[in-house]
């Protein structure tokens, strides 16, 4: 599919070689088109090349040319790149599509020891519109200059949604106004805290949490490189935070006695407070302002079995709502959640369980995380899907068979073929239902930033190319060759601190 020089990840749609002809790169090149992006491709482009990239007069003969046409017919995120004696020229009909493929041209110039590009010409664009990676900041906080360059990595290998996991038992992690208790006390755990020690960080204050200040900058950053953020505020479970704050929300009867399975009590929130609701509306109403994304995770998995079952306040909402079962009561949540989202003006995202009882809306967004068939049934029961499947795309799951390697193990390992060899939509006949794929990585293991790279690196180039490039033009032993070593050298090039195996 490509020569030894050309290892681009992901794939392009088709790459054209004309001849044996190449352009030299000049000592000081230079890049025209008075275009936002411009600036950011200077900056990109002499950090992979180690040449002074510099913006030129439109008048004077450019190394680049940046233009914008009316039409590709690659869409906002396609481009066309070509390299010729007179240059190199990238035409897209949009930023996004400009920005992409500047970031195939850092790849042809790195590495490239000579200089020099083949002449060439590459037509690209992505098949799927929603190319995401998640990240957990509640059980493990990285600061924020963990998350731009977590960001800038997405963006260097084309995908276009940060999910960012902002709430959790073990710390909440979004500045909000309306209720500043969840940060000044659930922000933080330890002995001597609102929330006890948890994944081996031990007896002394551990935690922190981003200010809307520091979130408007991340979302300024990561939207000049066409990464949309969507933030999740988990509920009903996975609510340890806000139950601390306001046990008024937790359920009646005996409820300390039931456990999440990750052995959590007193995490969920009741169904039959009205209370409850109201919580949820001024929190999704300060996080709506706060974020311009049309979308809003609102979780939905994992609820605890018990503390529903034997409340009478939740008995009363079943009885009083006609709902036939628990998982009704589940669905007539995740309903009301999902209208004060739309109030906002947003649409719910949330994990597979948001279907049980077949109670939300067909417009909210499934997740599918627990198998691929959970995706299949939500596409063919008429929700728009995102595929997550654990099995292919949780890298926090250990990617070798070896005991000494670290990471979960759940639902097996996760190799890198297993996270490159998967076909996101097993019946053709859903693909307009499914919007993309997701990898996942969440950090109860994560004990620092070099093993948040070991477990994301390079299991997510994997992920990127199943979700950019066509499935025609995929083969994983082509990937192999162009991931190493030119692919796992520019990782090295862009801080990544440790990867895993090949």
């Amino acid at each position: 599919m490509t020569t030894p020089a050309i290892s681009i990840i992901p794939l392009p749609r088709s790459i054209e070689f004309d001849g044996n002809s190449r352009f030299e790169l000049p000592c000081a090149p230079t890049i025209t088109g008075g275009l936002p992006v411009s600036a950011l491709a200077c900056k990109q482009l002499s950090k992979d090349t180690g040449r002074q990239w510099q913006i030129a007069d439109a008048s004077a003969p450019a190394t680049v040319l940046l233009t914008r046409i009316e039409e590709t017919g690659l869409g906002r995120e396609g481009y066309d790149l070509d390299v010729t004696d007179d240059g190199i020229t990238i035409r897209a009909s949009a930023d996004a599509g400009l920005f992409y493929g500047i970031q195939t041209l850092g790849q042809l110039c790195f590495p490239n020891e000579e200089g020099a590009l083949p002449h060439l010409r590459i037509k690209d664009s992505p098949r799927f519109t929603w190319r995401g990676m998640h990240l957990d900041v509640s059980r493990h906080f990285f600061n924020r200059e963990f998350v731009r360059r977590y960001i800038d990595l997405l963006a260097r290998h084309k995908l276009n949604v940060f999910h960012w996991h902002l709430t959790d038992d073990d710390g909440w992690r979004i500045e909000l106004d309306c209720f500043p208790d969840l940060t000044e006390r659930t922000a933080w755990r330890g002995k001597n805290e609102a929330l006890p020690p948890s994944y081996d960080t031990g007896d002394e204050r551990y935690g922190g949490y981003y200010s809307k200040r520091e979130i408007s900058d991340i979302i300024e950053y990561a939207a000049a490189r066409n990464v949309m953020i969507v933030p999740e505020i988990d509920v009903p479970g996975h609510c340890k935070p806000v139950t601390v704050c306001y046990p008024e929300l937790l359920c009646e009867g005996e409820i300390s006695s039931f456990k999440s399975v990750q052995d959590v009590s007193e995490n969920l929130l009741c169904a039959g407070r009205d209370e409850t609701f109201a919580f949820l509306a001024e929190v999704i109403k300060e996080v709506a302002a706060l974020f311009p994304s049309p979308y809003i995770h609102m979780g939905g998995d994992e609820r605890p079995e018990g503390p529903w079952e034997q409340c009478p306040l939740c008995a009363h909402r079943i009885e009083a709502e006609g709902l036939e079962n628990i998982d009704a009561l589940q669905g007539y949540f995740m309903e009301r959640v999902r209208t004060l989202v739309a109030d906002q003006g947003k649409t719910m995202v949330g994990w597979n369980e948001i279907t049980h009882g077949e109670k939300v809306d067909q417009s909210a967004i499934v997740t599918a995380w627990q198998d691929p068939e959970k995706g299949i049934e939500a596409a063919r029961a008429g929700y728009s899907v995102i595929m997550a499947p654990a099995q292919h795309t949780y890298f926090d799951l250990a990617q070798r068979d070896d005991p000494s390697e670290p990471g979960l193990r759940w639902a097996g390992v996760v190799t890198l073929a297993k996270a490159y060899e998967w076909e996101p939509i097993p019946d053709p006949e859903l693909a307009k239902r499914v919007l993309g794929i997701q990898g996942c990585l969440w950090s109860e293991t994560l004990v620092d930033e070099a093993r948040a790279d070991y477990m994301a690196f390079p299991r997510l180039c994997a992920l990127a190319e199943v979700a950019w490039t066509p499935a025609g033009r995929q083969s994983f032993l082509d990937f192999k060759e162009r991931l190493v070593p030119a692919h796992m050298s520019r990782l090295d090039l862009a801080g990544v601190i440790e990867h895993g195996s090949v």
